[in-house]
Formats: C-alpha cells, sequence, structure tokens
C-alpha cells in the first residue's frame, strides 16, 4: 500500500490535534494526582457524561460484536436481531400476532 502526501498530512494533522489537549494541560494536570484523574473536580457534568460513554462505546460494544461474530457468524447475528426485534413487537402489541404467529407491519 502506498500512502501519497495527502494520506501523511492527515495522518500527522490527526496526531498533532491528539496531543494538543495534553500539551495545553500538561503543566496543570502534573501538579497532583488528584488533578491528573479528576480533573481537579472541575469538569462539567455533561462531559465526564460523554466521556464515560464514548469510553465505553470504545471498548466494549467492538469487542462484544466481533466475539459474537466469531461465536456465532454475521448471519445468525442478523438472524437473533431480527428475532429479537419481533419478540419485542409481539410482547408490545398483541393484536399483531394471530395463531401465535407475529404479523407483519401491512398483513
Amino acid at each position: 500500500m502506498h500512502l501519497a502526501p495527502l494520506d501523511w498530512a492527515i495522518v500527522l494533522v490527526s496526531i498533532a490535534v491528539s496531543f494538543l489537549p495534553a500539551l495545553f494541560f500538561w503543566r496543570r494536570a502534573g501538579s497532583s494526582t488528584s488533578e491528573f484523574f479528576t480533573s481537579g473536580r472541575a469538569a462539567p457534568w455533561w462531559l465526564v457524561g460523554v466521556s464515560m460513554v464514548a469510553t465505553t462505546f470504545s471498548t466494549d460494544t467492538p469487542n462484544l460484536v466481533t466475539n459474537l461474530v466469531r461465536e456465532h457468524g454475521v448471519a445468525e447475528l442478523r438472524e437473533r436481531d431480527r428475532r429479537d426485534t419481533e419478540h419485542t413487537v409481539a410482547d408490545d402489541h398483541p393484536e399483531r400476532q394471530r395463531d401465535g404467529q407475529v404479523l407483519r407491519v401491512g398483513e
């Protein structure tokens, strides 16, 4: 694979942007361990929440999906998702059942 100069420029700019917050806050974070790990307890609630959600999505979700695909394959994963959706629809709307079978919208 050959990377064009534009590709390298994008990679370098991405790395530089990733390090900008670290360069900006390094002195403040180095003042104490409390400051380093908890931002001096001064971070707004929404920033802490977004950080927690992003951390969860960035670690748990890809690992879970990868494991499910490894164990069952993509086709089984899609079939399971379809069954779960039908089950939820049938539970929430008993009128969408006929003789124990789930009716599709429009039937």
